[in-house]
């Protein structure tokens, strides 16, 4: 009996033991909610795949450029250059995708992106292919 007794409170001290371990040592993975792309980005640089130099990377005072892009709550969006819009349409977004559309097309590829505080990456690695470059935007 007192065996018995004893293999009951072993084995619920080690389930216990297992449980918060578990509990505790699973991370969540910081998965990006689509609605932190809402807002206004400015874009702060790109890197491409050529050797660093004075045009890698490329940024605003090397280019000339003022490059905006706004991610309205209605899920339109606007790309803004030099305070001309050059680019609108609609968007959709998940966790680590952008999909661009007008008239109801999709008019361009989808963008993979990351946000990490309050900059936002372009980067097609993000999508496992290798090269292209990465752009980068800071939350105005």
């Amino acid at each position: 009996m007192i065996i018995k007794s004893m293999r009951k409170i072993y084995f619920l001290v080690l389930l216990s033991i297992l449980s918060s371990l578990l509990l505790f040592s699973c991370k969540k993975e910081n998965a990006i909610k689509p609605n932190l792309l809402f807002g206004t980005w400015k874009w702060i640089y790109t890197y491409s795949d050529a050797a660093p130099g004075p045009k890698n990377p490329l940024t605003p005072q090397n280019t000339t450029k003022k490059e905006f892009l706004l991610f309205n709550l209605d899920n339109t969006w606007k790309k803004i250059v030099n305070d001309t819009i050059v680019d609108f349409g609609k968007f959709s977004s998940d966790y680590k995708t952008i999909t661009y559309f007008k008239n109801g097309s999709q008019v361009k590829t989808m963008d993979y992106y990351e946000i990490k505080n309050d900059t936002l990456f372009f980067d097609p690695a993000l999508s496992g292919l290798v090269g292209g470059g990465i752009k980068v935007w800071v939350k105005q």
